[in-house]
């Protein structure tokens, strides 16, 4: 039965995000000059982007969560959110064993490098 179902929250689930004008890039200044005054601005994202920020953002905990929803197809996953879970990567730090999503992994390279 559904309500016995450990279900995935979406708190993090946001279309829109309030960027602080110190965190703006140049760019974005000159296509939002109403910064001026409010101190920033509403970035909207399209939905697969949405998706991935939370994805990655929310913790391993939540995305168990969704794999593991009855009759969880991750094709079909993929296809909604733009998110292949197939594609994971198994990183290890003192000792533990941390699995990464493609998207988490790549995200993380590209911090690292």
């Amino acid at each position: 039965m559904w309500s016995e179902v450990d279900t995935p929250h979406f708190l993090e689930f946001k279309i829109a995000y309030w960027i602080k004008e110190l965190e703006m890039t140049d760019e974005e200044k000159e296509e939002n000059e109403t910064y001026k005054t409010t101190s920033g601005f509403l970035k909207s994202v399209d939905y697969k982007t949405a998706w991935k920020i939370f994805w990655r953002r929310t913790d391993e905990n939540n995305r168990k969560k969704f794999l593991n929803l009855p009759n969880f197809d991750p094709k079909i996953f993929k296809e909604i959110t733009g998110i292949d879970v197939d594609k994971t990567h198994t990183i290890k730090i003192d000792c533990k064993e941390i699995e990464l999503s493609e998207e988490s992994f790549k995200e993380l390279k590209k911090q690292l490098t």
